[in-house]
């Protein structure tokens, strides 16, 4: 996900908290730069209840890059 006027950068959701009404809460995300993620622990988004996100579907190369970075992290 990502705010319709940021370039380069997104958020990979990883946990929501919704309020009771459902209509408010709070999300978590890795953040990517140029599609690599740019921090190992997630962190809270701001401005999720605001209007001006878009969906960035995950390519192929971009799960590879996740699985290959992943992979270096624990070897070293």
């Amino acid at each position: 996900m990502a705010k319709t006027h940021w370039s380069g950068v997104s958020y990979q959701i990883t946990k929501i908290n919704l309020y009771k009404d459902g209509k408010h809460g709070k999300a978590w995300g890795i953040v990517h730069k140029e599609g690599r993620p740019a921090a190992d622990a997630p962190k809270k988004i701001s401005g999720v209840h605001k209007r001006g996100w878009k969906y960035i579907p995950n390519s192929k190369v971009n799960e590879e890059d996740i699985v290959k970075s992943a992979v270096e992290v624990q070897t070293t």
